[in-house]
């Protein structure tokens, strides 16, 4: 485990919109090099903490921290170059071949009139080699499949060349050979570089198999947070989602599995 400080430092965070609270009370502590998974049930805050992990809204309450620094002290290119971030929705990517897609990932390295140069190009390059979708380099995104655009576009994130993923419900749209297959490759790719990842799961399942600590929301707060054989008991689960859960034990691969009862 790694004794590194903190990437992220959350405290005493609240955030409103209109009316209605979103997130509350939020203290919260993101390691680097781990693998963080925030789950809960819909409308729980997980979209909206990772929105504020990457800055996308400015006006909250408390202290967001990235690397000592608060977040809002951070240039907009100075910050993409350590986090990537993959929303819910990704943007239309008509006409674009998966090169340029993976290509736009070196945009905070030389802006949009800088130079693309062999350094560029060598990221791009690698970032494809290590998600498998080189064989696609210059077919068109929108011809493949879910599970490749995927790949498609952590090979953007990985081009990028950040120390943080930040995703968004990665695996939504995808079944579950995909989900798997899509989760190993981040599981990996951290491993390899040694970078960090936050992603937003609905699948408990897949969070204790693939992440090093969960954080559970309800209701906008934090509900418990630990590694996953802490958080993966009946009690807990039932508390997290709202309805009985019982956890058994595969016995292939002695993982718990949460199921409802």
């Amino acid at each position: 485990m790694t004794t590194s400080s903190p990437l992220f430092e959350l405290h005493r965070v609240r955030f409103e919109a209109g009316t209605a609270t979103l997130l509350d009370d939020i203290d919260l502590a993101i390691e680097p090099e781990r693998v963080t998974g925030l789950i809960g049930h819909n409308g729980s805050g997980k979209t909206t903490l990772m929105r504020l992990l990457a800055r996308h809204h400015a006006h909250y309450a408390g202290a967001i921290r990235f690397h000592g620094r608060p977040i809002a002290a951070w240039k907009p290119r100075e910050f993409a170059r350590h986090v990537a971030h993959l929303p819910q929705n990704t943007p239309s990517t008509d006409g674009m071949l998966v090169r340029e897609l993976v290509a736009l990932g070196r945009y905070p390295w030389h802006g949009s009139l800088g130079v693309f140069g062999d350094d560029d190009r060598a990221h791009v390059e690698e970032a494809m080699r290590m998600t498998d979708v080189a064989q696609y380099a210059d077919r068109m995104v929108d011809s493949l499949s879910g599970g490749e655009r995927q790949r498609v576009w952590l090979a953007m994130l990985i081009a990028q060349d950040s120390r943080c993923l930040l995703l968004d419900e990665p695996t939504s749209a995808l079944d579950i050979a995909h989900q798997v297959e899509v989760l190993e490759l981040v599981r990996s790719l951290c491993t390899q570089r040694r970078i960090a990842a936050v992603i937003v799961l609905h699948d408990i399942n897949m969070a204790a198999r693939f992440c090093d600590r969960i954080v559970a929301l309800r209701h906008g707060r934090i509900l418990m947070q630990g590694a996953p054989g802490e958080i993966m008991t009946g009690p807990n689960l039932e508390a997290i989602y709202g309805v009985p859960m019982n956890v058994l034990r595969d016995p292939s691969s002695g993982r718990a599995v949460g199921v409802p009862l």
